[in-house]
């Protein structure tokens, strides 16, 4: 077949090999879903897989799993048997959302094969609507359960006047040392050749956001990471942090909390950092501009990059639990944004029910690696634990701050869908 010859190629191109399903497993698995769409009727082919004939290929296959994990009988007869007997093995081996993800896969290498050997026989329109279906498919596994519930309230976007959302803001180190920041640069100032700070400015910058930290010659990262293992821990078992003794870094990008303000500063245009001189940027004027919209959209904007950089940070990493860290986070945030949603629960039992929802084993790493994210989102104001109904915390963002807070995190819902 030469779907074969094409993936085999494939495996050979990619560097994440080892991600990709073997050989024989994919083409046996298109070879049933070929078999099982021949059962939806004549109008239905893979031959040229358009978007219908996908929908009710995945429907199927949801269906059949669900009957499959109940213990029930498909209606479908002796037709249906190779069908139903995959996605009970799907079930069984996996569980739903990684069943999903692999004849997802599956299905988006096929449609990659079709394109890329001109064997596509109808319009781009619909090549695309094809794989927005296998996109769909494979976030309607987000939209379901406890997940589900806290991404659909985040859909409805909290109302809050411009003033308490003014007045909020301004309660916070991460915003109020922005102006800091912009007198002590001035006309400008000198950065390392990475555009970083300078090891004796690392603790007055760090200084205008609260938090503790200084530059030596030679120190180690680990220092650093010390510290974000407390704070992990303190979060862990719900007890507030204390700062203690100074950490000590030997680049500002050895201080997660630094240098994620850092470069949202730069991002947002706020900053112009080149590599060996930081001056303030085209945005800097709308900072401080004295006209009331402009001045809360500069102040949104920044959130939102703050908050994007906090996870940028994580999916960077590309570790094996980066995906369950994110989604650990993600829970977190967006339980604290929908205080209406489990009200009854704290945090950690919610993030709890996610992790049991999508399959992800106990990783002490992911929530010492998600609790160290929080930890330092507390630190900045943007979350506060309050007690809940289990006896625990729940972590919440203060009212006036859920819209910046929200607009932050949506993006990165999706991206790690696609992921």
């Amino acid at each position: 077949m030469q779907f074969s010859v094409w993936y085999a190629l494939h495996l050979a191109e990619v560097d994440d090999a080892e991600e990709h399903g073997e050989l024989a497993d994919v083409h046996e698995t298109l070879g049933i879903l070929m078999d099982m769409t021949r059962t939806l009727g004549p109008r239905h082919t893979l031959a040229t897989p358009y978007a219908h004939t996908l929908e009710e290929l995945l429907d199927l296959v949801a269906a059949l799993g669900d009957e499959a994990a109940a213990g029930g009988e498909t209606a479908r007869g002796d037709e249906a048997e190779a069908a139903d007997e995959m996605a009970a093995e799907f079930d069984n081996e996996f569980g739903r959302g990684e069943r999903l993800e692999a004849l997802v896969d599956v299905l988006a290498h096929y449609l990659d094969f079709l394109s890329e050997t001109d064997s596509w026989r109808a319009s781009d329109a619909n090549f695309e609507a094809s794989y927005q279906v296998l996109d769909d498919t494979t976030f309607a596994d987000f939209r379901t359960g406890v997940l589900g519930a806290l991404f659909a309230a985040l859909e409805d976007a909290p109302v809050v006047p411009a003033d308490a959302q003014l007045q909020a803001l301004h309660q916070l180190p991460i915003i109020t040392g922005v102006d800091g920041v912009l007198d002590w640069i001035g006309r400008g100032k000198p950065v390392t050749g990475t555009g970083g700070l300078r090891l004796a400015d690392i603790a007055p910058v760090a200084a205008l956001i609260d938090h503790n930290v200084v530059g030596k010659k030679g120190a180690s990262a680990a220092n650093a990471g010390d510290a974000d293992m407390e704070m992990a821990l303190d979060a862990m078992l719900g007890r507030p942090h204390s700062a203690g003794e100074p950490a000590v870094v030997g680049s500002m990008w050895d201080d997660a909390p630094l240098s994620t303000w850092w470069i949202a500063l730069s991002l947002t245009g706020i900053l112009d950092v080149g590599n060996t001189v930081a001056r303030p940027g085209v945005a800097a004027a709308r900072w401080r501009s004295a006209d009331a919209a402009e001045h809360l959209a500069a102040r949104i904007d920044f959130i939102d990059q703050y908050v994007q950089e906090w996870f940028e940070n994580e999916a960077e990493l590309d570790l094996e639990a980066t995906p369950h860290v994110l989604l650990r986070v993600l829970t977190m945030l967006a339980s604290a944004v929908t205080p209406e949603v489990l009200p009854e629960l704290g945090t950690a039992a919610i993030t709890d029910l996610v992790d049991e929802e999508l399959g992800f084993e106990l990783s002490f790493g992911a929530s010492k690696k998600s609790g160290t994210v929080l930890s330092h989102l507390r630190a900045a104001g943007l979350v506060v634990p309050e007690p809940a109904a289990d006896g625990t915390e729940r972590f919440l963002v203060p009212e006036a701050l859920r819209p910046a807070v929200r607009r932050g995190f949506l993006p990165s819902i999706a991206s790690l869908m696609q992921r």
